[in-house]
């Protein structure tokens, strides 16, 4: 039996390998959530991983009678959906928090958490096109759901089905790069948990990291990447994933 390894996008994929993952990713699509019935959608997304799948976030939000997740950060961000063609399901969510001004009321609150564990992230950008990546997500239920549906419909892709979960992770920064270029964002910083971190370097994706791991809602690495810089080192060490996450953008 192929290993788990064997199965996930690596760099010795076959062209036979890369042509289904291409199919496959074009079984998703996304959408910029510019307005309230999207933006919805993906506080429903929200609340089931960080309320229903995990308890990190159920005690302080204050919607949880709506079966959503918000917080005061919402209002000024861009918002996007990932969307699986065949089922429409809405199978995954990501926010940047964009910074217009330099004021306390409106600033990112990775620099409020930095502050408080006596870390710096560098500013390589001016502070208005430095946007914060945040609630990066896709409900396990629904991921699962997609899977099944590709198994039973597509026996071509019986081979790939664990490479799932990384074309939906592709995708999702397709998007990211997608709303990020509409709100010109030059710069992200984010908060990630180490197991997320690991598997975007499994991909090509590459982000410097500040300082040591912080606790909160867990252990977590602030981390922080130039766009340019990032798309380059994709393009260069995984070409197979550039050319996944650039098609039709």
């Amino acid at each position: 039996m192929k290993s788990r390894k064997e199965l996930t996008l690596t760099s010795h994929n076959t062209n036979r390998q890369l042509r289904l993952l291409t199919e496959l990713s074009e079984k998703f699509t996304h959408l910029i959530a510019d307005t309230d019935t999207l933006r919805q959608e993906c506080f429903k997304l929200r609340y089931k991983v960080y309320c229903e799948e995990n308890d990190w976030l159920q005690k302080e939000n204050s919607y949880s009678l709506l079966k959503i997740e918000k917080d005061i950060y919402d209002n000024h961000s861009a918002h996007g959906l990932l969307i699986h063609k065949q089922t429409g399901l809405f199978a995954g969510t990501v926010r940047i928090i964009l910074n217009k001004t330099t004021t306390s009321s409106n600033m990112l609150p990775i620099y409020l958490l930095c502050k408080k564990n006596k870390l710096t992230l560098p500013d390589l950008v001016p502070i208005e096109n430095i946007g914060e990546v945040s609630r990066f997500c896709i409900p396990k239920s629904y991921r699962n759901i997609i899977l099944r549906y590709e198994n039973q419909t597509t026996r071509n892709y019986s081979h790939v089905s664990h490479s799932v979960s990384d074309i939906m992770t592709i995708n999702l920064i397709k998007l990211l790069l997608n709303l990020a270029k509409e709100n010109n964002i030059l710069q992200w910083v984010a908060e990630m948990t180490p197991s997320l971190i690991i598997h975007l370097e499994k991909l090509g994706i590459y982000f410097d990291k500040v300082g040591h791991l912080i606790n909160y809602y867990g252990m977590r690495q602030i981390c922080y990447k130039k766009l340019d810089e990032l798309i380059i080192k994709i393009n260069i060490e995984r070409p197979d994933i550039w050319n996944l996450i650039s098609k039709n953008s």
